[in-house]
């Protein structure tokens, strides 16, 4: 009933062609601009697989590649879906990015025997808002469809930081500092497993290499970001 009463109130329109009805018609799912190349995660030159160019590049990381789902320019329906799912709440969107997400990792899930699919955390304060933590339902929609995957929620945020977003690149870095812990009775299962990171967005990618930083001082053997988006960062130094 409150979601009948939610949809009249809040129509559901696309975020492709404004149809309503849903928040991404089928057409419109199949037209998504999808990841044709993925690139360095360093110096963002285009590659196969989405691994850094060589040890230059990934000398300042802690993970091993970055696979990324689609664009996120200001009119992909992609961004238009996000800003929907992470500040007006719309739970149910998981749904439509969840299988963007799978579309994408299906090119690339041949590349790992198992692994563990970990949600980016996020501060308590700011999921109790919102209602969900939206990396966690799309990680858990990727292990239901991934039979060699678990997902596995061992990240945990410590503090409230300032939103990245509003930040600069060495701001980013500094920002999230210590922001990452593993609970002690975690660590044992992360011991020499490979990790698929899950986040919505990634920019400077502070915030995967932070996560990616604390999953291997407990044990994890690899870490691979799977993001929806790579973004760009304007206006900021």
């Amino acid at each position: 009933m409150l979601r009948f009463l939610f949809n009249i109130i809040y129509p559901k329109f696309c975020a492709g062609c404004d149809v309503r009805g849903s928040y991404l018609c089928e057409k419109c799912l199949h037209d998504l601009k999808k990841k044709k190349k993925q690139s360095c995660p360093h110096c963002r030159k285009e590659n196969c697989d989405g691994k850094f160019c060589n040890q230059y590049c990934h000398r300042q990381y802690n993970f091993e590649r970055l696979i990324t789902c689609s664009g996120y320019e200001k009119d992909d329906p992609l961004r238009k879906l996000l800003l929907l799912f992470k500040y007006r709440y719309v739970e149910e969107i998981n749904k439509i990015l969840g299988k963007i997400m799978k579309y994408q990792f299906a090119y690339f899930s041949h590349e790992f025997d198992s692994a563990l699919i970990v949600p980016m955390a996020i501060d308590k304060r700011r999921e109790k808002l919102r209602g969900f933590n939206q990396t966690g339902l799309l990680s858990k929609f990727l292990a239901g469809n991934f039979p060699k995957m678990e997902f596995y929620d061992c990240l945990r945020r410590n503090s409230l930081v300032k939103k990245q977003s509003e930040l600069g690149v060495a701001e980013r870095r500094i920002n999230l500092r210590g922001a990452f812990s593993i609970p002690p009775e975690c660590r044992e299962k992360l011991n020499g497993q490979t990790i698929i990171l899950v986040d919505d967005v990634a920019t400077t990618c502070s915030t995967l290499n932070e996560a990616g930083k604390i999953l291997k001082l407990n044990g994890a053997k690899s870490v691979c970001g799977l993001v929806l988006a790579r973004g760009h960062l304007f206006g900021k130094s």
